[in-house]
């Protein structure tokens, strides 16, 4: 059997991000991997030469369905149409055209 290579989590954040950056603290909070994903992430990194970064983004590519709802909330709640963002200020209503670099659902 192949050994998994070590892989140590760092947390860096501060005492107000969780009002400085509502959005993405929501995201995190409503983040929820499986184990399975975490099975399929480590033996893809033991068994191919794919990066980290690669197996991310084909599991994003494969799973928006579930990501999408951590973005958005849950059904029924609030969220911008398309090509639109929630700012992080302290209205969720407040809707902002997508900047041109970025992707906004």
């Amino acid at each position: 059997q192949t050994e998994v290579p070590t892989v140590t989590l760092h947390k860096a954040t501060n005492r107000n991000f969780s009002t400085s950056n509502r959005g993405l603290y929501q995201f995190i909070e409503r983040a929820n991997f499986h184990s399975w994903d975490m099975q399929l992430f480590l033996n893809d990194l033991a068994t191919s030469n794919r990066s980290i970064s690669q197996i991310a983004c084909t599991w994003a590519q494969n799973n928006s369905d579930r990501w999408q709802t951590w973005a958005l909330g849950p059904p029924g709640s609030h969220a911008c149409p398309a090509g639109q963002y929630q700012n992080g200020s302290a209205s969720v209503k407040d809707c902002l055209p997508c900047p041109a670099t970025k992707y906004c659902p």
